[in-house]
């Protein structure tokens, strides 16, 4: 048995449930958008920070279809594409590059620019966004 039990952050709204980590992956993307924003004017490439809001909604896209459909190809289980659980970090990794380049290339911009910011963006946003795992008892240890 565990030594502890932890309670996970949830808000129920009608059949909705609000959980803590679904609250902090929402800040880390709010905190990655500002970070790119914030870093391509530094930069000297505000005129292309119109675009970051478009690019980071492909990037939590992205890493949710990508998170979804590796765990479910690790598990080899489709049923758990249709589950609360099972997103995984490499796959959220490697679908928001994807979904980040194909958006990138269909208007036209310059991946390697957006690449460049992202770095930072991400660290900022996984140091947030993975404080969700606590909030829902996850990962402890």
């Amino acid at each position: 048995a565990a030594p502890y039990q932890v309670e996970p952050f949830v808000i129920p709204i009608g059949p909705l449930q609000i959980t803590g980590f679904g609250l902090a992956v929402l800040a880390a993307f709010a905190i990655a958008q500002v970070i790119v924003v914030r870093e391509l004017a530094r930069r000297g490439h505000a005129v292309h920070a119109h675009a970051a809001q478009d690019v980071v909604m492909a990037a939590l896209v992205g890493t949710l279809v990508g998170g979804k459909v590796y765990f479910a190809v690790l598990n080899r289980d489709l049923s758990a594409l249709l589950s609360r659980s099972g997103y995984v970090f490499w796959g959220g990794f490697m679908g928001s590059v994807l979904f980040c380049w194909l958006f990138i290339r269909y208007r036209k911009l310059v991946f390697a620019r957006y690449a460049d910011v992202a770095g930072i963006a991400i660290a900022g946003g996984y140091a947030v966004g993975r404080t969700g795992c606590w909030n829902v008892g996850d990962d402890y240890g």
